[in-house]
Formats: C-alpha cells, structure tokens, sequence
C-alpha cells in the first residue's frame, strides 16, 4: 500500500483471526474498474490495417500466455534482443491504459511502448516509440496482440503492426526490420514455450513438496 500512488485511496479494513489477531488492509471495489476498462476506448489493429502480420502457436491457454507478454521479468526470459524492462503503472497504480513500458534492446537502443487499449486475455494495443539512443529497430508504430484460444486448450498469437508513417519511403525503410521479425518470431515462439514449461515443471516440483 506504501507504493501505491496518493490519486490511489483504498477505505481502510480490518478483520480479526483467531489464529493471527487483527489483520489490517484496504478493500479495493473492482466493479468500477472493470466497467471503466470496458467503456475504454478501443485502439485495435486489425489484419486489414496492418503493414505487418505474425502468428505463432503456443500449447497453453491464453491466461497463462498473457502474463508471459506483459510482465517484465517474463518478457525478459523469452522475448529476444531485450537487455532490461521497466514498467510504468498508470496513474492508479495499474499496469493497462495510460501505463508503459521502458525496453533496452543493448546496441539496438531503446524503445517506449505506450498501452492504449487493454483488454486482458484477449488483446492490447500500445504505440511503438523507438528511443534515440541507438540504431532504430523499428520506426514508430501502433501494435495490436492478440491471443485466440485453440480447442486444443493452445493460444494463437496474432501481432500486428500499423506504421505510423505509411508512406513509399517509410515502408522500404521497414522492410529490413520486418523481414529481421518475420524470422525471429519462430525463435521467441520456442522461448516462450520452454520458458512456460520451466516455470510449470517448478511449480509442480513445489507442489509435490509442499504435499510431503
């Protein structure tokens, strides 16, 4: 509670346990929140509008394939060229619209990603801003990813890209960077797989501890 932004008032609560005496908190409605998250303005990327398309396929549920997208030390473990990645919550201490992402990509220099659309589970939408403090991966860009559930209890990975300038010129100059994604994408895709698998092994490995 002592990280949370002030603009974030939580009415104070307490109970008391037999076993521990009082236990204090904050209670938190989530009913306003989910509305507001659906009355949000949508910013989605579809096929039609993208200057660039990429699908994969994982053998986990999209619940499970979210967390690995949007949590920095997850990222860091699967996604490549990524160095470092901090994030910034909103202004009511959430990770969703109006928070970012600060990534380090070494010599391929930095870049802002900017959430506008959040819809967990199923997609987000955050702009692309690539920093000047190296060579640029990409030039600035809205982003759409979005996971579609498979009957085989799998996730489809669609990402899709929209150029900010869309322009003759610009699209030439991206076509080295698209082309550098086309062909990383299988690799991330059997990072992200071993990485889910790791943490599944672990949390079984724990389980089965915990049960002795």
């Amino acid at each position: 509670m002592k990280r949370l932004p002030p603009s974030f008032n939580l009415p104070r609560h307490s109970e008391v346990y037999e076993s521990f005496g009082e236990i204090r908190g904050g209670v938190h409605d989530l009913k306003p929140v989910v509305e507001e998250m659906r009355e949000a303005r949508r910013v989605y990327i579809g096929a039609d509008d993208a200057d660039l398309v990429g699908i994969f396929e994982v053998p986990f549920p999209p619940s499970i394939v979210w967390q690995y997208f949007v949590d920095p030390d997850k990222r860091l473990r699967w996604q490549t060229m990524q160095t470092s990645v901090k994030n910034q919550p909103n202004e009511r201490g959430r990770q969703g619209v109006g928070s970012s992402s600060h990534c380090a990509h070494g010599v391929g220099g930095d870049v802002l990603r900017e959430y506008l659309d959040w819809r967990p589970f199923r997609y987000y939408t955050h702009r692309f801003t690539p920093l000047p403090n190296g060579f640029e991966l990409a030039p600035p860009a809205v982003e759409t990813i979005e996971f579609f559930p498979l009957e085989d209890g799998g996730t489809s990975v669609h990402w899709r890209w929209r150029l900010q300038d869309r322009g003759p010129e610009a699209r030439q100059r991206f076509a080295p960077s698209a082309a550098a994604m086309r062909a990383d994408a299988p690799v991330g895709a059997a990072r992200l797989r071993q990485a889910i698998e790791e943490d599944a092994a672990a949390l079984a490995l724990e389980n089965e501890h915990n049960g002795r």
